[in-house]
């Protein structure tokens, strides 16, 4: 499919050979680490390959599934190796859940509190998905926050149209002076087209962004998945590292909001809005 070609094409341009990690993740109902952490362009391209784009009206049971409400599953429980052994560490199974729904903030905790939290320097998670959460175990705020405490940037692309579901998946690649992971979202769930109180994905993934300093994108016939991936990884390779010494001790412990701004006119900042003490500045 275009998103996925557009993902190896990602990996190609911005993984340098044995500087730069990444790591793969898929979620829909459940939550599963498809490649850990590794330099290895050929692990993380067969990860990312066994990931299929879900199809509308698909029965749900791809990959061995048999939850009707996965929405098309993307394979989900049939891959081997490593999943996440729940919120405590990873382990050899997955991050489950009873029923339908799509974990999209799961996907961003574990990626942000397990693989991302204790890695050094810049990271970035680049979200591929519609943006629509209904089966997390986490809140939408615990995920932002589990983001902003280990200093994760996500990008948020969304792929969202009237005809089809969006892929289900994610990386992420710790290098290049940064780190960085993309996950995508599986099938919508037990919500049905129409339903008055089904979540608006783009204003989630507008407040994800925000709230984290990463950058939000929609797919469209305009831009494609390969326009906005050669946006974010210049943007990734084009970045202002700024610091300062607070007055306030670090022992409270609590969310510190900043604005970063800029005297010349027409430009942009694009920078999280806060740090949360003693996790650096």
């Amino acid at each position: 499919g275009t998103e996925k070609d557009a993902s190896h094409t990602f990996l190609e341009h911005v993984l340098r050979p044995e500087k730069d990690r990444a790591f793969l993740i898929h979620f829909d109902h459940e939550v599963e680490l498809l490649q850990d952490l590794t330099s290895s362009r050929q692990r993380l391209e067969s990860a990312l390959d066994q990931m299929n784009r879900p199809q509308f009206g698909s029965s749900g049971n791809s990959g061995g599934s048999n939850d009707p409400n996965s929405g098309g599953g993307a394979n989900n429980g049939g891959y081997g190796g490593g999943g996440w052994g729940g919120r405590g560490g990873r382990g050899g199974g997955r991050y489950g859940h009873g029923g339908g729904g799509t974990a999209l903030y799961d996907a961003l905790y574990l990626a942000s509190d397990e693989v991302l939290k204790k890695e050094n320097g810049r990271k970035a998670v680049i979200l591929l998905t519609d943006g629509e959460d209904n089966g997390s175990k986490v809140s939408l705020g615990e995920a932002v926050t589990a983001a902003q405490r280990s200093d994760t940037l996500a990008y948020a692309v969304r792929i969202a149209d009237d005809e089809q579901r969006p892929m289900g998946g994610g990386f992420g690649a710790p290098g290049m002076g940064r780190h960085g992971g993309y996950g995508g979202g599986g099938g919508r769930g037990p919500y049905s087209r129409g339903t008055q109180n089904r979540p608006d994905g783009k204003k989630i993934l507008q407040q994800i962004s925000k709230e984290t300093g990463g950058g939000y994108f929609e797919v469209s016939k305009k831009k494609t998945v390969d326009d906005i991936y050669s946006q974010i990884e210049d943007e990734l390779r084009n970045q202002y590292s700024l610091g300062y010494t607070s007055d306030r001790p670090d022992a409270d412990g609590g969310y510190r909001k900043i604005q970063v701004t800029v005297k010349q006119k027409g430009l942009i900042v694009q920078a999280q809005d806060g740090y949360y003490a003693g996790t650096g500045a």
